[in-house]
């Protein structure tokens, strides 16, 4: 991403502020959304509606509603009531094939870091659920008030084992 401080108020024909800033990101972002995208220059971010998709490097975002903060770099993703009031497009994160289903999540581009709430993953017919969980950007996953359960319903496992912490420590061991 590339952001000039050309039109706001600077005098263009200084040569320092013609060059454009490099920005930390070290790849392209991807947005795209079925329905309306509301673009907020004053705050530097962007709204999407209805099936919004961002893809940055090997992550993927999809929900309903996408909020994307160029400035800070950082999503926040959660679903949309539809006609009847029910949540709908709740947010699935993907990193690396593993995805993440959750009623609201963010990240950040630059850390590497996220929080997801109220979330259900698979690995290997293992699953999880967390209240909050904290990605890290070493890739351990810290979980607040979850369960392990090799039962695959997501809303009501026949049986799972409650904690109250966890760090899960991928493709090793959950402490």
């Amino acid at each position: 991403m590339m952001f000039s401080n050309a039109g706001r108020g600077q005098n263009s024909l200084d040569s320092l502020d013609n060059q454009q800033k490099k920005s930390p990101l070290d790849a392209q972002i991807d947005r795209t959304c079925n329905d309306s995208t509301i673009q907020d220059f004053s705050k530097n971010k962007i709204f999407y509606y209805g099936g919004a998709v961002i893809k940055y490097d090997d992550i993927e975002i999809q929900a309903d509603y996408v909020e994307f903060d160029f400035e800070k770099h950082t999503v926040f993703a959660k679903g949309m009531p539809d006609s009847t009031g029910k949540i709908v497009g709740k947010p699935v994160f993907t990193q690396a094939g593993q995805k993440y289903y959750s009623d609201e999540m963010s990240f950040n581009f630059d850390t590497k870091k996220g929080i997801i709430r109220k979330v259900f993953t698979e690995d290997n017919q293992n699953y999880l659920h967390g209240d909050r969980i904290k990605k890290m950007d070493d890739g351990k996953i810290n979980i607040r008030s979850g369960s392990f359960t090799t039962c695959s319903d997501p809303l009501h496992p026949h049986y799972e084992f409650h904690f109250n912490k966890a760090i899960v420590i991928p493709d090793d061991k959950i402490v």
